[in-house]
């Protein structure tokens, strides 16, 4: 039996999506705040595969977001989304030994044209380790800012409105 720890640090794991031979896998945290996960396999390699999806790029975008947007009190309570709107999409095929870690980090250095920095004591095959910025979320994240913007003036005008009739 062949036993992968895996350890994902610096990552935003909100919306990330990780899959191990086809499996989708749930992370937990561990105690020093990094997610983890422990997968058991009788296979001597592994493929795990890592995406990032933005919410923004959902069906009906706009109105979930405007619904969250009423329910979190005007945002106040509301998640934030990701600004930089980077989208990961990485595939890695790991050879196990036995016992084998695996760490996973974000990879800051971008002349390196790599999303994610990999460790591990064993032998990793890499077939796509990308990052990009999706201009079409970018474009969204502007659209919903002014959107919540021109709602709550609206609703501003709209209470001030009422409370001098109502006077």
């Amino acid at each position: 039996m062949n036993k992968l720890n895996m350890k994902i640090n610096g990552v935003n794991t909100r919306g990330l999506d990780i899959k191990i031979d086809d499996k989708k896998v749930n992370l937990l945290k561990n105690k020093f705040g990094n997610k983890a996960v422990i997968y058991e396999t009788e296979n001597p390699t592994v493929n795990i595969k890592i995406k990032k999806y933005l919410e923004i790029n959902s069906k009906l975008w706009l109105l979930w977001q405007m619904l969250f947007f009423f329910l979190s009190v005007f945002g106040i309570f509301d998640f934030k989304l990701d600004k930089k709107c980077v989208v990961i999409d990485c595939e890695f095929e790991v050879k196990l030994e036995e016992i084998t870690t695996l760490n996973i980090s974000m990879n800051y250095v971008r002349s390196l044209e790599k999303a994610l920095k990999v460790d591990s004591n064993a032998d990793i095959k890499e077939i796509k380790n990308v990052a990009y910025v999706d201009e079409q979320a970018k474009k969204r994240m502007k659209v919903l800012k002014i959107t919540k913007i021109c709602t709550f003036a609206a609703l501003l005008v709209l209470a001030v409105v009422l409370l001098v009739v109502l006077l």
